[in-house]
């Protein structure tokens, strides 16, 4: 039977011959699962579907909240600052209220990723930050602008530590860092065609007249995101969340990442407290937040 998601699972060992080291292998539900189980073959085709399926999903979803995050900039091009009477600091503390509700919700946020449903909770909140940049098309002042700020921010925050979560469920050790880099780059790839479509969008509002340029940039993004949201909630998940794995394949995507001891279809919800001081003890998690610190600084 395949994994599920919420029941207790546990990681036990045996010896394959005295020549040869341990086998991983996980007890779930009564269900003996080994990587042996299947063949190179079969983990290379799986792998392929995998990348099919989350890697163009995944890029996009980070390209559209980094767009969601930044596009404050292109509107205050398109009259944004002077249509709702901004003065002196103002303009700067949008950005500033963004980053303080954004630390405040990382807490629960990642609390919940690691307990309830991984695809439905980033789903939620990526539903929910997109109606909040729809809404800054529809603000009047600042304090309209700092008041959606605030709740976008706050909702934005499970983006990176959801995605980090998902590759972990889903690929092996040795394949974290070409995945994670790959829809990290939609930072930056992605952005050249957003910033493209706002200016497009801007400058034909402006023409045509209407509706202001920089609410309907906002709007659209909005609605783009929310549309995202939807997608992303019956394609986006753990191995044991979505519907396009059939049961084996289910099973399957477990065997093959028993070597990382890791994800959440895989050890379970369980907090293991030996597991944060390994964390701690590992200097890749200074690097990480050295690089993160040094790359919000340019970011605002």
């Amino acid at each position: 039977m395949p994994p599920v998601a919420g029941k207790e699972q546990h990681f036990i060992s045996e010896k394959r011959d005295s020549s040869s080291e341990e086998a991983v292998v996980i007890d779930q539900n009564g269900d003996i699962i080994r990587e042996t189980d299947y063949t190179d073959a079969d983990y290379k085709k799986l792998l392929k579907k995998i990348d099919r399926f989350l890697l163009p999903l995944m890029w996009f979803c980070y390209g559209v909240q980094q767009t969601d995050k930044t596009s404050l900039g292109t509107q205050a091009i398109f009259g944004l600052i002077e249509d709702t009477g901004m003065v002196g600091q103002q303009y700067s503390w949008l950005t500033t209220i963004f980053y303080m509700a954004y630390l405040v919700g990382e807490f629960p946020s990642n609390f919940l990723l690691q307990r309830w449903s991984l695809g439905k909770c980033l789903s939620i909140y990526m539903l929910a930050w997109g109606v909040c940049v729809f809404c800054v098309g529809a603000t009047q002042n600042w304090t309209h602008l700092m008041v959606v700020r605030a709740l976008q921010g706050f909702f934005e925050c499970t983006i990176s530590p959801g995605f980090v979560l998902i590759v972990g469920s889903w690929y092996r050790s040795e394949e974290h860092a070409s995945r994670s880099l790959f829809w990290q780059s939609a930072n930056a790839g992605f952005n050249i065609i957003a910033s493209l479509v706002m200016y497009g969008i801007g400058t034909y509002s402006d023409e045509r007249g209407g509706l202001a340029p920089w609410r309907s940039i906002s709007m659209f993004l909005g609605t783009c995101t929310v549309v995202l949201a939807l997608i992303c909630f019956g394609l986006l998940g753990s191995p044991t969340e979505v519907f396009w794995l059939t049961k084996d394949e289910k099973r399957m995507a477990a065997a093959r990442i028993l070597r990382n001891k890791a994800g959440r279809d895989v050890t379970g919800k369980k907090w293991v407290w030996p597991q944060v001081t390994e964390a701690f003890k590992d200097p890749v998690l200074y690097f990480c937040t050295l690089n993160a610190f040094l790359s919000s600084v340019p970011n605002g």
